[in-house]
């Protein structure tokens, strides 16, 4: 392990009760927010017993007793965490009370892979890095989500296809959303953006058709003001047309040519 580095990790977990009741039921975490799972990294230093909670899950995107849920994120470790000095250096999966059962089917923890970094000899050629969900497993990095009380999910469809979906989205704005790196936005260079988009509804509404837009928000050079900029509009598509494939190029002008940084999002019309 090496300081300051990003290491992802995904737990594949479930809860119930010990003694057998309340399944289906919500968990005490998605009630009142209260004996959520967590990570934590624990080290003695010769002194004490340290403690550091490196991700929690959080009360908007609990599960339900006997439901197996994923618990991903990335961490990093600290040079106190990992001075040779210490004892010991152990993770621990915990939260829930006392009389509950935590269940582990899996537990991965590793680099991000090569796809998730610009190629050294053409670090601009790319703007976004695993934009097919196949690069890390099943923990999304580097892609984030925009509001904390949503999540990013790795799916992987018979096929074997990976894709990312966005859960518990509650605006026409929600979005996932990826950081830009400011020192590829060179003044003329013109980008081309593809995304494959598919609509869906656990509870199979279908709906109506909608379109939606990529645009960049970053920081004005000029004032310091967050703004917003399209960069490609897409058409209409409803859940029934499965997944639609959007294109379009987009250009690097003066505004985005001096921003101090910058965000790629979506957003649907309606």
């Amino acid at each position: 392990l090496v300081p300051n580095q990003d290491y992802l990790f995904v737990a594949r977990m479930k809860l119930d009760m010990a003694n057998g009741t309340m399944q289906g039921q919500s968990t005490t975490c998605k009630t009142s927010g209260e004996y959520c799972p967590r990570l934590s990294a624990r080290y003695h230093d010769l002194s004490y017993d340290r403690r550091n909670t490196k991700k929690y899950l959080a009360q908007s995107i609990a599960p339900n007793y006997g439901q197996w849920f994923d618990l991903t994120g990335a961490i990093t470790f600290d040079e106190n965490e990992l001075s040779p000095n210490n004892v010991y250096l152990s993770l621990m999966l915990d939260g829930p009370e006392p009389d509950i059962n935590i269940h582990l089917d899996s537990f991965d923890l590793f680099l991000p892979s090569e796809i998730s970094y610009p190629d050294p000899d053409a670090l601009c050629t790319e703007l976004v890095f695993n934009g097919n969900a196949e690069g890390n497993g099943f923990n999304p990095y580097p892609m984030e989500n925009d509001a904390w009380s949503e999540r990013i999910l790795i799916l992987e469809e018979e096929d074997g296809n990976k894709f990312f979906r966005l859960a518990d989205r509650n605006s026409h704005s929600s979005s996932m959303k990826y950081h830009l790196d400011i020192n590829c936005f060179v003044r003329g260079v013109t980008y081309t953006i593809t995304s494959r988009v598919r609509y869906h509804h656990q509870d199979g509404f279908v709906g109506g058709s909608e379109s939606y837009y990529w645009y960049v928000r970053y920081e004005s050079g000029l004032d310091g003001s967050w703004r917003d900029r399209t960069i490609v509009n897409c058409n209409a598509q409803s859940v029934d047309d499965g997944w639609v494939t959007c294109t379009g190029n987009f250009i690097i002008d003066k505004d985005l040519g001096e921003a101090t940084d910058a965000w790629l999002k979506m957003k649907i019309d309606n």
